[in-house]
């Protein structure tokens, strides 16, 4: 007896319809033995958010209009602007940094033009220092050098037409351990990454 057609749809769609039961309990006796890691509503899994604590978060801000910048420096620090100190026009702008009893000091100087460009300055530093490294500050590009021991370090980049220059000084005699060293060179590594020009 041969079967009509109506009846050989209702087989197919039969067998398709077992196939696909046995399919599904297949699949989801492999997805029981398994875990499941449950994902968001959003849809996507998102990685563990990695909490970096911003060890300057609670530095001081020192800012200069005049000559246009800002930089952060440990709180415990104190600022001297030797211009308004000593009252004396016509010198570069100097700004200490530093804390009694503590023999380092953070020294930020602008507008050294006194016949310096930055190519003067990138000799002087290579010549005193060493190796050089560029780092950027914005859109600028500056010159680090960490100076042999690790007791000085310098800075300087270039801004609408004056030279900015930071630096730091273990102050001669004084002796520091290697934790100290460090910590001054991190201070100082930290200080001129948060350096920046207001315009």
């Amino acid at each position: 007896m041969e079967l009509n057609k109506m009846e050989k749809q209702k087989i197919m769609s039969l067998g398709l319809i077992v196939l696909l039961l046995v399919g599904i309990v297949f699949i989801s006796g492999c997805v029981n033995d398994s875990k499941v890691e449950s994902i968001p509503s959003g849809g996507e899994e998102k990685a563990p958010e990695e909490i970096v604590e911003d060890e300057t978060a609670d530095w001081k801000i020192y800012k200069n209009e005049e000559y246009q910048y800002e930089i952060k420096y440990p709180r415990d620090f104190e600022v001297v602007d030797m211009g308004e100190l000593m009252g004396v026009k016509g010198l570069p702008h100097t700004v200490l940094i530093s804390k009694e009893e503590v023999p380092v000091m953070y020294e930020i100087m602008t507008d050294l033009s006194m016949g310096w460009n930055s190519e003067s300055w990138k000799k002087d530093i290579a010549s005193s220092c060493g190796k050089t490294n560029s780092v950027e500050i914005g859109e600028k590009s500056g010159l680090k050098a960490v100076c042999e021991g690790k007791k000085s370090a310098i800075f300087i980049i270039e801004h609408q037409g004056k030279i900015y220059k930071i630096s730091y000084e273990i102050e001669p005699l004084k002796s520091v351990t290697e934790n100290e060293l460090e910590l001054y060179l991190k201070y100082f590594n930290q200080m001129v990454s948060s350096f920046r020009f207001l315009e």
